[in-house]
């Protein structure tokens, strides 16, 4: 018999956060785990089983440990937002910021101010991206390898380790991810449903807003697509070009104020250092073996699949004239953003993520094969059972799933001393250290600022409030003499002028 008859809600009480979260959780998973282990192969098991990895992965634990380089810095610029700062006009510091578009930096503000400003909250956007990435794959392979396809391609997404500690760390990638699938998926839903192209201007329009230029992964994996299926949709669609105005209603906003207020300074860092300096249309033959590298390294344990499921996808294609987007859907997502991933400089590994969705649909493919004689319902029941003890020893033994770091540490050690000696809005002094690591942890942690210092320039330093300086061992001996050492960090000294 079935606990949970189709169509019943799952009625969770809704508490206040922070006062019996975890029963509301225990009673939210329990329901799952009913819902994973009913008898028969129904559609409300594997949803269930893909949500309950979704919310195991992304969001165990997600409050632990202190936030360090971008996550940090982005967590700072939305904190000032959410403290009163100006929404369009971001700043890092005492520095405008548009290094990168605004949205999830409001995101994150929006979340500061829900939830408090903490951890937990800075990574809550991009958790929420990934949680729901893996929801979207599940049913975009259900359209197009069936239920037991999508399932297998979303719990490979969802168990990608890389991925998921990428999303869970207050990055921008996950949400690329997610508004890449969305297109995508909105190109395909809308052949029978024109009406739904509108969607697609949308999701690319949100994708600008979250890391610029990459909103063209989505128009090179439809426009790749269409020429090797030889199907003119979506460009032969009226709807789809009428729409297309939603692009620039939702992107061209914020550059338009960004210029008029910081005019040139703006053109010259957004466009110039951010966009244009990082195309390189002449790449050497060792950049095309950076990305290689980097899944040798990042994509277990399933990149044996991957490759084996993009060769069968190849072959069925091939071989078998199976033309259709099942097939070449992976095949032109992958060419689509190799070729994009290898005129960019620099590569940072991060930047493989979008290539994720169309490896999980060739894990699924090479594992389909394998699992096609095995009773599904069986095998979810010993799933979600495997699930289960996981879940236990994730939420109860006393793991560190997010590490701190030294860097971050040392600011935190150093706070109470940087509050007492200086008053909120004066700058700490560096010498010898990374302004670009610090600042996002000071501006964040303590709220102060860090300008860096030369050796001349800090003995030139009248003693006195807020002439506070952090820097390392060798910096500390270099200045000794002039400066006495208050509080001794693991990396980092915070000394002061004499």
């Amino acid at each position: 018999m079935t606990p949970f008859p189709r169509g019943r809600t799952w009625n969770v009480p809704v508490t206040r956060w922070g006062h019996n979260r975890f029963a509301a959780g225990r009673v939210l998973i329990g329901k799952i785990v009913q819902r994973s282990c009913s008898t028969g192969w129904k559609e409300e098991g594997p949803v269930a089983f893909v949500i309950w990895v979704g919310l195991l992965v992304f969001f165990t634990k997600l409050s632990q440990g202190l936030l360090v380089g971008d996550p940090a810095n982005y967590a700072a610029i939305a904190k000032q937002v959410a403290q009163g700062g100006s929404w369009f006009d971001l700043h890092w510091g005492e520095h405008p910021y548009f290094l990168k578009p605004p949205l999830m930096f409001w995101l994150m503000a929006l979340s500061f101010q829900v939830f408090g400003i903490n951890a937990f909250a800075a990574r809550l956007p991009s958790a929420l991206f990934g949680f729901f990435s893996v929801i979207l794959l599940y049913f975009f392979g259900r359209r197009l390898y069936g239920p037991w396809g999508g399932f297998l391609a979303a719990v490979v997404l969802a168990t990608t380790s890389f991925f998921v500690k990428t999303a869970t760390t207050a990055r921008l990638e996950s949400a690329v991810l997610f508004f890449t699938v969305a297109a995508i998926a909105t190109v395909l839903v809308s052949r029978r449903k024109p009406w739904l192209l509108p969607l697609f201007w949308i999701f690319l329009g949100l994708e600008a807003m979250t890391k610029g230029p990459l909103f063209v992964f989505p128009l090179l994996i439809v426009a790749v697509h269409s020429l090797i299926i030889r199907d003119a949709h979506p460009w032969n669609s009226r709807a789809f070009w009428f729409s297309s105005p939603l692009f620039l209603l939702i992107v061209l906003p914020w550059p338009l104020y960004e210029y008029g207020r910081y005019g040139e300074t703006f053109l010259k860092t957004y466009f110039g250092q951010e966009i244009l300096s990082r195309v390189d249309p002449a790449p050497g033959l060792y950049r095309f073996l950076t990305y290689p590298k980097i899944l040798l390294t990042s994509y277990w344990p399933w990149l044996p699949f991957a490759i084996y499921g993009l060769f069968l996808l190849a072959r069925d294609a091939l071989r078998k004239g199976d033309i259709t987007d099942r097939t070449v859907l992976p095949l032109s997502w992958v060419l689509a953003i190799w070729v994009v991933l290898h005129v960019v400089t620099p590569q940072y590994d991060r930047y493989i993520i979008p290539l994720f969705p169309a490896l999980a649909f060739a894990s699924g493919r090479a594992l389909e094969p394998l699992t096609a004689r095995i009773p599904k319902a069986p095998l979810l029941k010993i799933l979600s059972l495997v699930l289960l003890l996981a879940s236990g020893v994730l939420w109860f033994l006393p793991l560190r799933l997010h590490r701190d770091v030294v860097e971050t540490k040392d600011i935190v050690t150093f706070s109470p001393v940087m509050a007492e000696q200086t008053l909120p809005g004066e700058k700490v002094f560096g010498y010898r250290v990374d302004d670009w690591l610090l600042r996002g942890i000071l501006l964040f942690y303590a709220d102060r600022d860090i300008s860096i210092l030369a050796r001349e320039e800090i003995l030139a330093k009248r003693s006195g409030r807020g002439v506070l300086i952090i820097t390392t061992e060798e910096g500390y001996q270099e200045l000794q003499g002039a400066v006495r050492a208050l509080i001794r960090g693991e990396k980092y000294l915070l000394v002061q002028r004499l």
